[in-house]
């Protein structure tokens, strides 16, 4: 088994959950230039990189493709941006949707925020206040749990039975 990130890319809270059990998150502030855009994605890009292992294996949310407002365009970019980096670094990378994130957590692709925090809570005993830490935390659960790690949450077969749509990397296997 390789060591599992779950990441929740965002321009103002990136989640970042590691493998030690670490839970953190990397803020920026709102920017309006070029050049400040720009600083914020490399901030986040730069910060991940140096925190994810080498060799892990980083469960990423893909992108929110309903999502259409300013911001979408920069997001993407950020989004492309990490995956790229932890690329070069000899990551291995699965992607998964906002939908499969929330049925795998809760049972429900629809579920909200604080079903989140709650299905976590419930599960693990674990009171975790932001939404970022949560989504993270869940995505290195879908990591942990495909790989039959130990640590990984015991969850019924309605909610594990969505990372068979995911694509998985090479040899990581369930």
């Amino acid at each position: 088994m390789i060591p599992v990130v779950g990441l929740d890319p965002s321009l103002r809270a990136t989640g970042l959950a590691l493998p030690d059990g670490e839970l953190l998150t990397i803020t920026t502030p709102s920017c309006s230039t070029l050049d400040d855009k720009i600083e914020r994605v490399r901030h986040v890009v730069g910060k991940v990189g140096v925190r994810a292992h080498i060799g892990a294996l980083v469960v990423i949310e893909g992108p929110a493709f309903g999502m259409n407002n300013k911001a979408t365009h920069e997001l993407a970019g950020l989004w492309w941006s990490l995956v790229v980096r932890l690329a070069e670094q000899g990551n291995q990378i699965a992607v998964m949707s906002p939908g499969q994130l929330k049925k795998f957590a809760t049972g429900n692709g629809n579920a909200k925020k604080p079903d989140m925090r709650m299905a976590l809570y419930q599960r693990a005993g674990l009171d975790i206040r932001s939404d970022d830490e949560v989504d993270a935390l869940w995505l290195r659960q879908a990591g942990l749990v495909r790989q039959g790690h130990p640590d990984a949450l015991s969850l019924p077969k309605t909610q594990t039975a969505v990372l068979d749509s995911i694509a998985w990397p090479e040899g990581i296997e369930s």
